[in-house]
């Protein structure tokens, strides 16, 4: 393998193992009867998640202003884009569970 092809597929070794252990983590919680996500913490999941998009967005504008390598910047950004997505869904799956218990 080169080298090219070998840090694609380490680039995705992190985020499969993060998908995996949080698919574990729920699977285990919803076995026990407690909640994976709960919401009665500090700081609620969907601004958790804004936040590492807005972290991964400044380090993509840093490489990609600085000139580095655009796969880096690129899978950056793709990141980024993936956490707001998530974090816009998060938002809006609260908001509506929010909705249903006022009325």
């Amino acid at each position: 393998m080169t080298i090219e092809s070998t840090s694609v597929v380490l680039m995705w070794i992190f985020p499969l193992m993060m998908l995996s252990y949080g698919a574990a983590r729920s699977y285990a919680a919803r076995h026990y009867g407690v909640s994976a996500c709960d919401e009665g913490e500090r700081l609620p999941q969907y601004i958790r998640f804004i936040w590492a998009a807005a972290l991964f967005a400044a380090a993509a504008a840093y490489l990609y202003l600085r000139g580095h390598r655009g796969d880096a910047a690129d899978f950056l950004f793709g990141m980024s884009f993936a956490l707001a997505v998530g974090g816009s869904y998060l938002a809006w799956r609260r908001w509506r569970q929010r909705r249903a218990n006022v009325e």
